[in-house]
């Protein structure tokens, strides 16, 4: 059993490579998410690098943020893919844009009109891949794949359906969001220089409730019966709770940070249930990503962290050769 995987130093944006030999010896690429559209040559210029037969088994996007999505646009048609995994919300296009003419402020305008360029953008890849004749799924729970040990575990196709119909709520939702982050703020800057919050209470402060970013698909992949490893995408808590509920992803062995380390994306208890022995960011070190509280929070369950914007690219591997020119990455450490 030997595998490897790659977090790409692509700033605030993501981009992650499993390589997975089979009991043959093949090796067998999954690509999960290929950061922004300029990102896109650095990947294929990275699997040119690093992999055999310079191509994709396994394509998944698993939401149409363009810091996700962006670069497939580039890779496919470059890069010979077999599958792919992706959500089809295009349906709901019009949707949105109709809630664009009826928003009552700009602030809710500009937030629609990047759920809709969003989805302009998952319209245009599917279209591109349909060109391909590249076969593909939408990644529900329970979604496993042949040729390795990987499983999808949220959103169930239910779930999916609930956020995407919740677009009409946007506005709504966006309100409580602006009040909700207007009132924190006021009072981390009055007490900010005291500390007077610790980060178990900052981090429980306020969840992401992006229908967007819970849409993210969840990848649990299991190399081994006793090690587990968790591709969070942009998942908030609300999604990875109901992960939770449905697969036992406690005591993980490795833990992609969601949403680039973000402050409203982990909670307390979703960390002591997770308990992962390693987990990585993929971040650029600026605004908060990572957020403070989310690396104390990791540190003090025993977890060792790691970011792209501390060492670059990340490689975590087992029962493979050493990769020339990568050396040991720099522990990710709280703040003094």
């Amino acid at each position: 059993m030997a595998y490897e995987i790659d977090v790409l130093d692509i700033g605030k944006a993501n981009s992650m490579i499993i390589k997975w030999f089979d009991a043959d010896g093949e090796e067998i690429i999954i690509l999960i998410d290929a950061g922004y559209r300029k990102d896109g040559p650095k990947i294929r210029q990275h699997l040119q690098n690093y992999t055999r037969n310079n191509k994709i088994d396994l394509a998944i996007c698993t939401h149409p943020d363009g810091d996700h999505i962006g670069g497939f646009l580039d890779i496919v048609g470059k890069v010979k893919i077999d599958e792919f995994w992706i959500h089809d919300p295009t349906n709901h296009r019009q949707e949105v844009r109709n809630l664009i003419d009826s928003a009552d402020s700009e602030e809710i305008k500009k937030s629609l009109r990047y759920v809709c360029e969003s989805l302009v953008q998952s319209e245009n890849l599917v279209a591109k891949i349909d060109r391909a004749r590249i076969p593909r799924s939408e990644p529900f729970s329970g979604l496993g794949y042949s040729l390795a040990p990987l499983t999808v575990v949220g959103p169930s196709k239910f779930y999916y359906q609930r956020l995407l119909s919740r677009f009409r709520d946007v506005g709504i939702l966006l309100r409580k969001s602006l009040d909700l982050k207007d009132k924190f703020v006021s009072l981390v800057e009055t007490v900010a220089e005291e500390r007077l919050f610790s980060s178990s209470e900052m981090l429980d402060m306020d969840d992401d409730k992006s229908n967007e970013n819970n849409s993210s698909a969840i990848i649990l992949f299991e190399p081994t019966a006793t090690e587990k490893y968790l591709f969070t995408a942009d998942a908030g808590p609300d999604s990875l709770r109901k992960a939770m509920s449905l697969y036992d992803l406690s005591d993980l062995y490795w833990l992609s940070v969601p949403h680039h380390g973000s402050r409203a994306s982990l909670t307390t208890d979703i960390i002591e249930t997770l308990n992962p022995k390693l987990a990585y960011i993929s971040a650029d070190g600026t605004d908060n990503f990572p957020h403070w509280c989310v690396i104390e929070e990791l540190t003090k369950i025993g977890c060792r962290l790691y970011s792209t914007h501390i060492s670059g690219n990340l490689l975590h591997r087992r029962n493979t050769p050493r990769r020339p020119g990568y050396t040991k990455a720099q522990e990710l450490l709280p703040p003094a």
